[in-house]
């Protein structure tokens, strides 16, 4: 081979030996690219995790306020029924004590008026 194919093949090789360096940089900096992407997505399993933790919290937090305050209406509701129950209870006997009191005034009224038809026109009689 002769001298000028021989420094062509050279200056071919040194090309290629930078693009080697180059690329070898590249390879270099895209490791460590996947290292930190590598930390990343450990910190978001982490994060993840502890999102789903929470949500599982949240969950059953949701779930016995759910139960604490169906009790309570339940209760509530009980007691709502016994004021009802109170009040027909007292509603029945107001109408009781109603007929009563007409019976009353209607029986002293008979009793006024048959002694002041007895009352002779002059005054009162004994």
């Amino acid at each position: 081979m002769d001298a000028e194919t021989s420094e062509r093949f050279d200056g071919i090789d040194r090309r290629f030996d930078a693009v080697d360096q180059r690329l070898d940089g590249i390879d270099r900096r895209l490791d460590g690219i996947d290292q930190r992407l590598g930390g990343m997505d450990q910190r978001f399993d982490g994060i993840d995790l502890r999102l789903g933790a929470l949500d599982q919290k949240v969950d059953e937090k949701f779930d016995e306020s759910k139960r604490y305050f169906g009790v309570r209406v339940e209760r509530l509701e009980g007691k709502l029924d016994l004021i009802a129950e109170g009040y027909r209870d007292t509603d029945r006997r107001l109408g009781e004590f109603r007929a009563w009191t007409e019976t009353a005034i209607g029986s002293l009224d008979r009793r006024a008026m048959r002694l002041e038809s007895r009352r002779s026109p002059g005054g009162p009689r004994r």
